[in-house]
């Protein structure tokens, strides 16, 4: 999927890609590479590297984005979890790209002109203006205010681009949320090619939520080999 991905670009010139695998452990990168599971990988790993990172304290997915796209810690850019606090009167907020203090890499991009996509970072909703393209991430619940420039959100609907799977379902439907782990990846994945397609980018950024909430509700299944849930775990 990733080498057919790499494979199209529009613009001319030097680009640059990233894909975020939430939630995807290096050690388990590392021994399925070896096994000869992850050809794509592999064969990246062959001209770069390979290595393990410490995260940010607190360890929290909110912190650490948010750290990775502007090069502060927690002090610097704002967000320090998924809740904060007022404290006059006290009260209780989910913190989003609202209460970003710090510049992200998009922004200062965008600032020297270079053309960017940006596709379902977290803490990126709501939407902040680039030069080009950002889709918000899962802490946006509405499809069609999730992108910008607005005109964006037409051809998510069209293209029918989901946000973030029910994450309940995977408390009472097991089955039908794997299922629905795989439709949400591919929707994605349309997108992004699409997008890779048509539109000129200097800087081309993808986040792939579904392996965090495949590892959060599978990977027991993974680990004992069970056989309804392991292959298809494997397979995304």
């Amino acid at each position: 999927m990733l080498g057919r991905l790499f494979g199209r670009r529009r613009s001319s010139g030097r680009h640059v890609i990233v894909i975020g695998l939430d939630g995807v452990p290096y050690s388990f990168i590392r021994r399925h590479i070896q096994n000869g599971d992850f050809p794509n990988m592999a064969r990246m790993l062959k001209s770069g590297s390979f290595f393990r990172i410490k995260s940010v304290i607190p360890t929290v997915s909110s912190c650490a984005w948010s750290s990775y796209m502007t090069g502060e810690n927690p002090a610097g850019h704002g967000i320090f979890g998924f809740i904060d606090r007022r404290p006059d009167p006290f009260s209780l907020f989910i913190p989003n790209a609202r209460n970003l203090r710090a510049e992200t890499i998009w922004e200062r991009l965008s600032r020297q002109g270079k053309r960017v996509v940006v596709i379902n970072v977290p803490v990126t909703y709501p939407p902040k203006p680039v030069n080009g393209i950002l889709i918000g991430g899962f802490l946006g619940t509405d499809v069609n205010r999730i992108g910008y420039p607005p005109q964006i959100n037409r051809t998510l609907v069209r293209m029918n681009y989901v946000i973030d799977v029910d994450a309940s379902k995977g408390h009472t439907d097991r089955k039908g949320f794997m299922e629905e782990i795989h439709k949400t990846f591919e929707k994605r994945i349309k997108v992004a090619k699409y997008l890779m397609e048509r539109e000129k980018w200097d800087f081309f950024q993808l986040h792939v939520m579904e392996t965090d909430r495949i590892n959060h509700f599978f990977w027991e299944d993974y680990e004992r080999g069970d056989p309804s849930f392991a292959p298809k775990f494997m397979d995304l």
